[in-house]
Parts: structure tokens; sequence; C-alpha cells
């Protein structure tokens, strides 16, 4: 059944039990002083929600799809959870897809068993590498056996899981390769994402590298190691439908795609970010100011514009050639009438970065996984 006005939300819940050294967004590792925030955190969250209903949700909408990520969620005891959603439902009905991340050192039964009794269809679990001994070099503490005994547990209540890997850690990347990839033929995740590492961010393990205190394989290295471990996940039966994203047929993320498709989508929390009807905005990234936050004006942003027409269309190129199938022309050309569409195929599909097949636009078969180039030539030409 198709809803109307379908909106997908993302909630951030910005607190976790201690920071990754890759980790870039915005999370507080818990104190004795932070756990009495989490009521102040999820009171907050419901203030906001009534801001969007108040301000721009007045004509219906429905809830297409709900991620809860962070941060950490699972550290938050679940009975937060439940008056938010109860506001939540209330408004925009209950989502086709309901996504929740988990840590394997905090997620617990009564957590999964309140997911699953408030309908979350779909949990989403890091496992970033299977040696032990590079993530404590990243500072995340975790233990192969505690994520197999996590996602053992998951599978007691969940039928649609996603794990995550990161390819580039400090480590030997083909024993990652092996075990990843053996790894997750084992488990038969419906869904797994992997990301290659970017060190170019201001993080606790990029300093490292740059300080010369901590080895990182090269980029180009560990663009080699990716593809490999494409070939290995293809092997498995997973579809790479997304330069990231690998599902087995029937499991692709439904959340995701509203960001590839640029679909209307809210961000609510610390350091949310949005895209509603060409309004795209960052919320502060500071927890005191959130919780502060009125929420009768803009003040609790970082971030807000209303994007031009060509914001619009380079957001809609650079998101939807993310995916495999690429962009349908005649979408392009319906959602964008007044820019020069014919010109620009033609210009972009001449170039040894993009293919023009079937209707549609894609990256070409190398540059969908070597991409950077591309996407800078994508940024000259539009």
């Amino acid at each position: 059944m198709v809803k109307e006005n379908p909106l997908s939300l993302y909630i951030h819940i910005p607190f976790c039990v201690s920071k990754c050294d890759y980790c870039d967004f915005t999370s507080f590792p818990i104190t004795s002083g932070t756990k009495p925030l989490f009521s102040d955190y999820f009171t907050a969250l419901k203030k906001e929600l009534l801001f969007w209903k108040k301000h721009y949700l007045k004509s219906p909408y429905s809830l297409k799809s709900l991620y809860i990520g962070g941060g950490t969620p699972s550290v938050v005891p679940f009975h937060h959870y439940r008056s938010f959603l109860v506001e939540l439902f209330h408004m925009l009905g209950s989502p086709d897809e309901f996504t929740c991340e988990v840590n394997p050192n905090s997620v617990s039964v009564e957590f999964l068993q309140g997911l699953k009794d408030w309908g979350c269809t779909r949990i989403s679990m890091g496992l970033q590498s299977p040696n032990d001994q590079t993530l404590v070099r990243v500072n995340r503490h975790q233990q192969l056996s505690r994520f197999m005994q996590a996602y053992t547990t998951i599978r007691a209540f969940f039928t649609n899981v996603n794990i995550d890997l990161i390819c580039g850690l400090p480590e030997s990347l083909q024993e990652w390769l092996e075990k990843s990839g053996d790894l997750v033929a084992k488990l038969t995740p419906e869904h797994c994402s992997v990301y290659i590492l970017e060190a170019e961010k201001e993080t606790p393990l990029s300093k490292r590298f740059r300080k010369g205190t901590i080895e990182l394989p090269s980029f180009e290295y560990t663009a080699e190691i990716f593809e490999q471990m494409i070939w290995r996940l293809k092997k498995a039966g997973y579809l790479q439908y997304e330069i990231s994203n690998f599902s087995l047929p029937g499991y692709k993320s439904v959340h995701n795609h509203c960001y590839w498709e640029t679909k209307n989508y809210l961000g609510l929390g610390v350091s949310s970010g949005g895209f509603f009807n060409g309004f795209r905005y960052v919320n502060t990234h500071s927890l005191s100011e959130y919780l502060s936050a009125s929420f009768e004006n803009e003040k609790h942003y970082d971030y807000h514009a209303l994007n031009s027409p060509v914001e619009n269309l380079r957001e809609f190129l650079f998101m939807g050639l993310r995916l495999r199938r690429g962009i349908k022309v005649d979408e392009l050309k319906t959602k964008f009438p007044d820019a020069s569409v014919e010109k620009m195929i033609y210009i972009l599909a001449g170039s040894k970065y993009f293919s023009l097949s079937n209707g549609y636009l894609r990256l070409a078969d190398f540059y969908f996984i070597h991409n950077r180039e591309a996407f800078e030539y994508l940024l000259e030409v539009v």
C-alpha cells in the first residue's frame, strides 16, 4: 500500500560507553552525570517533534521509515523510548520499516523485547573488524566472542539484521577480508554495510595517523581489498545495490533509500540533519544547547537554508548515483524541468566516469568503486 505524503525519520541518541577513535559522529561517553540526562533528552526530542508538527506537518504525513542511531541507542534503557514512540506513532502512524542500532556490549534481552513490542523490524549492529587486537587499537571495547553472543540473542527476536564493517583500519587487510567474508557467509545477515575508512576526517585515529604514531593502509590498497570484498559478498548471495551497501534479495534498506532518492526526512536530536521540501538543516552539536532549546524559533539549528535549484540538482545527482541502478533520466527531467538536463547527460555519459543505458544514468563499473574522481568531475559539470 502506497502511503500518502511519506516521511522518514532519523532519531539521534548521542550517548555511548566510550567513543571509538575512528568515529566522527556526535556522541558523549556516559558518566555518573550523564545518565540523569536521558529523561531530559527524550523530553527535548518530543518538544522538537511537536515543533515540526506545529510549523511544518500541517497536512497529513505518514511514517515510511524510522531509524534510531547514535551514539549507542542500546545504552539507554528502553523505558525512556516508550513515551516518545507513543507521541510519534499517534502523529504519523507506524512505519513500514523501523531500524535500531545496537552495540554488542550493551544490547540486552529487555531492550530487544521492548523494540519488538513497539514494532521494530530491523536491527543494525557494528562489527567493524573481526580482529580483537584491531578493536583495541581503535579504542572500541568489543570482542568477537561478545559480538557472536549478541548476534545469537538478536536472532531470537528479529529476522532482518544488518552488520557494519569498516575496511581500512590499522590491521592486515588481507586477514580482515578473509575473516569478515567468512563470518558474513556463516551468519548470513540480511544486510551488510561495508565502509572504507576516511582517514582525512578529524578523528583521534586520523590525528594519530598524521602524527605518525599509528600506521594505516594506503587508500589505494584499501580500495583494492574493498573490491575483493565485493566479490566475496556476491559469491555469498549479496547484491551490491549501493556503493557501501549489500543485501540479500528483498532486504534493501528502506530508510537509506530516502537519503539516496532525496525524499523528505526529518532528523531529530543533537547534530541531526534533515531535508524537507527543499529545506535542509543541521541541529546544534551542543548537548546543553539542545536540551535547553525552546523549539519555538530556529536557534536550535547549526545550519538551515532553503536549497537553490542548483543545490537540489547536485544533491539529487550525488545521492542517486550512489545507487547501482543509477538515476532514471525521465525522473531527472520531470524533477528539474528548468535545468539543461539533456546537455548535462550528454556531457556526463560521454565521459569515462558515467554510462547511459536503458534510460538510466549511472557510474561506470570501475568508478562505482573508485568514485572520488567521478564525483569531482560531476561537480565541475553541474
